[in-house]
């Protein structure tokens, strides 16, 4: 995700998967170190969330609903297009 988050961000979320991510910082507010993916910032986070990850099945798999849910609801092409045509009535 370096230098920002780019439509792979969401790809894998959306499609249920457990992301494990590069730091983000874009999007940090917005999608959650252990609530809806994964991020590290080195090498050694990497691998110990690679270890978190086969230590903790149950909170993965609650973590890939939570993601994918989050995109669901705020971060699809039915939720931009809104925002488009919503931002082009209040310019009116």
């Amino acid at each position: 995700n370096y230098p920002a988050a780019n439509m792979r961000f969401f790809e894998v979320c959306t499609a249920g998967g457990l992301q494990l991510s590069s730091f983000c910082s874009e999007m940090q507010d917005e999608f959650i170190h252990k609530e809806h993916l994964l991020y590290y910032n080195s090498d050694q986070q990497l691998i110990e969330n690679i270890h978190w990850i086969f230590e903790h099945p149950k909170e993965c798999l609650q973590i890939r609903k939570n993601g994918q849910q989050l995109i669901l609801s705020k971060h699809n092409y039915t939720c931009r297009f809104n925002d488009i045509l919503n931002n082009i009535n209040l310019t009116k």
